[in-house]
């Protein structure tokens, strides 16, 4: 598509007049390419609006550049408006999350999330751990403490946001 439309101008100029309002979801997760896109597609339209996360972020094994929010603010001198409130989490797992994503957050976020203030009974847990093995040790008996006490083993989830360790990485080789 971009070098459609470097090659045919024509066709760019008539998508640019086509789409006059463009929103782009997931805006966290944009890769090079698509940016110029969006960047082309711009130009000439009334509204650009570019929803995301700028502390999520999953697709960098493909390409996608997170500061790409950041890019867009510069290049346009935008303010970021910062959606801050979870409307799909209770507090508690927000509370959760927030533990773990704060002290991996951009300088420049802005959002302070919050729940929407629902009531959430199951318990959560955040594991902190100094090493690969620790970590094992750690979600093992967390996971084992859970069944002891009653709860199905297909109730249990572990999430994470990345693993690194190149201890993990020869476990699995």
């Amino acid at each position: 598509t971009y070098l459609l439309f470097k090659k045919k101008p024509e066709i760019l100029a008539y998508y640019q007049e086509k789409f006059k309002y463009i929103f782009v979801d997931e805006f966290q997760d944009t890769d090079p390419l698509q940016f110029r896109i969006f960047q082309q597609l711009r130009k000439n339209c009334d509204y650009f609006t570019a929803v995301g996360d700028v502390d999520q972020h999953i697709y960098a094994f493909r390409s996608s550049f997170n500061d790409f929010f950041d890019e867009l603010i510069r290049l346009e001198n935008l303010e970021p408006i910062p959606l801050d409130i979870n409307f799909r989490s209770t507090e508690n797992i927000v509370k959760l999350t927030e533990a773990f994503i704060d002290p991996q957050r951009k300088e420049t976020s802005e959002k302070e999330m919050k729940s929407n203030g629902k009531p959430y009974n199951n318990p959560n847990f955040l594991l902190e751990n100094e090493s690969s093995d620790d970590e094992a040790s750690n979600v093992y008996q967390a996971i084992s403490t859970l069944i002891e006490n009653g709860v199905e083993e297909s109730d249990i989830a572990v999430l994470y946001r990345k693993h690194s360790d190149k201890t993990i990485a020869n476990l699995v080789e």
